[in-house]
């Protein structure tokens, strides 16, 4: 059977007739449901190269490409901030050398890959946080607001002093260059 392709692709054909038109529209999002899939929510397995701070990381995959990894749903103190270098060691103790997992979930306006990071089946975002070294991020996500919680109940980490500061409030106040 011979397809005539310009009869099945004459738009205005397709639009006069509601069955046509239907299965375009259903075509299409398939594919746009299909590429939305595929560009977020994607894994891979990296080598831990660099800790850059308690939320960014710098990464190798196994074709040797290098990527910066910012942490998806958490906010760490900076370098300068108070505990900014006590959260940057933890996170290095945990995953510093290691082969961790990155579950993408976007990127950054400076073109990290926003990820959750698993170390042997374990959310490493969230550990971050339940240990205190971290704040959830309840800007953009709810994710880790219950393991604040409990950090700040239980006066872990960065919960111990009086008047933690958030991340994001500092840089406001500070002249900081972007990691």
């Amino acid at each position: 059977m011979k397809i005539n392709y310009k009869n099945a692709l004459n738009l205005r054909r397709a639009i006069n007739d509601p069955k046509r038109l239907m299965l375009l529209l259903i075509a299409f999002g398939l594919i746009f449901l299909l590429n939305s899939f595929a560009s977020y929510n994607t894994s891979f397995k990296a080598q831990v190269v660099r800790v850059i701070d308690g939320d960014t990381i710098e990464v190798l995959d196994k074709n040797k490409q290098n990527y910066r990894v910012r942490f998806f749903g958490i906010d760490a103190p900076e370098s300068n901030q108070a505990f900014g270098k006590k959260s940057k060691e933890f996170l290095a103790s945990l995953v510093a050398g290691k082969e961790v997992k990155v579950i993408k979930k976007d990127t950054d306006k400076y073109d990290r890959i926003l990820a959750v990071i698993e170390l042997e089946g374990k959310d490493i975002n969230k550990i971050m946080v339940e240990n205190g070294f971290a704040w959830a991020y309840s800007y953009y996500t709810q994710a880790y607001v219950a393991e604040q919680n409990l950090a700040k109940s239980k006066k872990l980490g960065l919960w111990a002093d009086k008047k933690p500061i958030e991340p994001y409030k500092w840089r406001k106040t500070h002249s900081f260059k972007e990691k």
